[in-house]
């Protein structure tokens, strides 16, 4: 009862940021402005309003990741000339595309996003977030269709080369190696004090004793 209870007053919350948030961009869209430093200054809080709705309605509490796709309708036509905002926003498209259920989709975008943006940091994490969505995938069919599995698998394996590809040209090589492991889940339980070593971590991990973002995960 107490989580209920306490489920429905995060998403209450919620809803009075996401009402607040759409509120500030209607009076944004209403404002004049005189010179080009302020509307360059309206454009970039226009955007951080729509990354934080996008967040929100991303988030387990809300769960209405259909409505990414409506606050990012016209993020290529306003934003053309940033292409690090349109690759950020087309990475939260794709995490709505997987909560969706919609694999295929996600790929997709994420293809065009590489041929358009593939300059952009953002890169490994969306091909990282679509490797593992096609993992995941792999692992529902395992049992039924190994063939399937397998084929679906290959997919998963050449994301996460380009996860670790892209990553590799971005910084120092040993640091992105470091940084990788440390953010491997059994790391991530280790350092936050849920097992007396990496070992014991990764026990309570494969034990399915880990939430990430609100789902069981080992």
């Amino acid at each position: 009862a107490a989580k209920q209870e306490l489920k429905k007053e995060i998403r209450q919350q919620f809803d009075l940021a996401i009402k607040g948030f759409n509120a500030y961009l209607q009076y944004i869209g209403s404002e004049k402005t005189i010179d080009k430093e302020q509307e360059k200054e309206r454009i970039e809080l226009k955007y951080g309003c729509l990354d934080c709705l996008a967040h929100i309605n991303l988030h387990p509490a809300v769960a209405q990741p259909a409505k990414v796709h409506e606050i990012f309708k016209d993020v290529e036509t306003e934003y053309k000339d940033n292409p690090e905002k349109i690759s950020k926003a087309w990475t939260l498209l794709i995490q709505a595309d997987l909560d969706l259920g919609k694999i295929d989709e996600a790929e997709a975008r994420f293809n065009t996003m590489l041929e358009q943006y593939g300059s952009t940091k953002r890169i490994p994490l969306a091909a990282k977030d679509v490797g593992f969505a096609f993992e995941a995938r792999a692992e529902e069919l395992a049992a039924t269709d190994k063939a399937k599995a397998s084929e679906i698998r290959k997919k998963a394996a050449k994301y996460f080369y380009v996860w670790i590809g892209e990553s590799k040209k971005r910084g120092v090589t040993g640091e992105n190696l470091l940084s990788m492991l440390e953010s491997r889940l059994d790391s991530v339980c280790y350092r936050m004090g849920f097992g007396a070593s990496r070992t014991a971590a990764r026990q309570v991990q494969r034990h399915n004793g880990i939430m990430v973002n609100g789902r069981r995960v080992n």
